[in-house]
């Protein structure tokens, strides 16, 4: 049959020199590695990709590891959107194993961001969780210093400044418009 090409080398290894030109589906051990060649996808742990690259994978590690080690050149992992994408399309997004519950979202052309929902048009930066906590901490002079933006599990929002020395807290406490107070006074 002039349809099959079968290699057999007695010591296990083939080489193939110059340019190898597959015309139709690729596989390599049923999952480890498939191409699509009627839908132009690849698969690499799947015998069925879903999308250009799928990537699936189990067990307690990691699915694909990414690392740049070439000293010169730090970078890492780009993401580029189509010249053609509208706002309110997801960019990047992490979802459950569903699908259906969005954990985080970068939207393309707005870059915003959304935590647990996707991000709204006015909101650079959205987060959705029962009690949010935004924490920025500065460690490089030696001491803890941060600004803590957080909503409480009974809905009244505080914005404080804990450091070493001490603690600057504006809040909303029951009936009160706005309180602030530190470790020594309070207003």
């Amino acid at each position: 049959n002039t349809n099959k090409f079968n290699v057999t080398a007695s010591n296990g290894n083939t080489l193939v020199a110059g340019t190898l030109s597959v015309t139709s589906d690729l596989t390599v051990d049923t999952t480890t590695l498939k191409v699509d060649s009627s839908n132009n996808r690849v698969g690499v742990g799947t015998a069925s990709p879903a999308t250009a690259l799928d990537v699936s994978g189990s067990g307690g590690n990691y699915i694909a590891t990414f690392q740049n080690t070439t000293s010169g050149t730090p970078y890492g992992v780009l993401i580029k959107e189509p010249s053609s994408a509208g706002a309110g399309y997801p960019l990047l997004a992490i979802t459950d194993s569903g699908g259906s519950t969005t954990r985080f979202r970068v939207d393309s052309s707005t870059g915003h961001i959304g935590v647990n929902r996707a991000p709204t048009a006015n909101d650079t930066v959205h987060i959705n969780d029962t009690q949010p906590i935004i924490k920025l901490e500065e460690t490089s002079s030696g001491g803890s210093k941060m600004l803590v933006m957080e909503v409480e599990a009974d809905g009244d929002p505080i914005i404080s400044a804990p450091q070493s020395g001490g603690n600057i807290q504006f809040n909303s406490v029951d009936t009160q418009t706005m309180r602030m107070h530190t470790n020594r006074l309070n207003i």
